[in-house]
């Protein structure tokens, strides 16, 4: 029994002298390892061609330098129909007897950038107006209720010079149109609608308010190409006044 106490023992000291030895070794190459440093980001080297940063960028000179422009104004003329236009069992009714008026018109465009000073483009108008007209009928009645809606249309190119740019300018512009008449009332016989188609060229000046806003002044000539048989007309020459905007 004696003898076996004594052999434990020595396996026991063994054991505990090898465990030392591996804790001296550890630690002799845990201090002999090569330190890693650590670096700060602000230490940390960006390169200035890399792809793989992701990078903002302001969109605004895209839309300032490009080679086109919108435009959208609002036009307003002095207006008279002429002609006549005759319904079913309705006498004939000369237009001239409604007063001269003021069509307004809508204009959309766009323009490009041709030079500092050059802009060429396409535009187009529709002008709606709506007045009260006297309509006869064939057994001396007549119709309180009829009016007469004028509509017109065109769409052309445009040239524009500015000598001052973003200050005042000159424009030019010329195209084709529908002129249409229309009549009704609260008697289906007096619906009546005819329309013609015309060529117009304009040349006008223009003030610029700010970049993006116009002011405008233009004479308008204008000229049918057919006529319906009934016979229906529009002023030869007018005067526009307008503003326009652009982006």
């Amino acid at each position: 029994m004696t003898k076996v106490c004594f052999i434990f023992l020595a396996l026991l000291i063994a054991t505990v002298a090898m465990a030392d030895n591996q804790l001296k070794l550890k630690a002799m190459n845990e201090a002999e390892a090569p330190r890693v440093t650590k670096e700060l980001a602000n230490d940390v080297a960006i390169p200035s061609d890399s792809k793989s940063i992701l990078s903002l960028t302001d969109p605004t000179p895209e839309f300032k330098y490009r080679s086109y422009d919108w435009l959208l104004g609002v036009k307003v003329q002095n207006f008279q129909p002429s002609g006549e236009l005759q319904g079913y069992n309705t006498a004939p009714y000369r237009l001239e007897n409604v007063s001269a008026f003021y069509l307004p018109s809508l204009e959309f465009g766009l323009r490009f950038k041709a030079s500092s000073q050059w802009h060429w483009g396409s535009l187009s108008h529709v002008g709606y107006s709506s007045q009260q007209s006297l309509v006869s009928f064939t057994d001396k009645t007549q119709d309180p209720q009829a009016r007469l809606t004028t509509i017109l249309s065109d769409v052309g190119l445009m040239l524009d010079y500015e000598p001052l740019p973003e200050s005042w300018g000159f424009q030019t512009s010329f195209g084709i149109g529908v002129i249409n008449y229309s009549q009704a009332g609260s008697s289906a016989y007096t619906k009546v609608s005819r329309d013609s188609t015309f060529e117009f060229f304009s040349v006008g000046a223009h003030i610029d308010a700010s970049q993006k806003w116009q002011v405008l002044l233009s004479y308008v000539n204008r000229n049918l190409l057919k006529s319906e048989p009934s016979g229906i007309f529009l002023p030869t020459d007018s005067a526009e006044l307008g503003t326009r905007f652009i982006w």
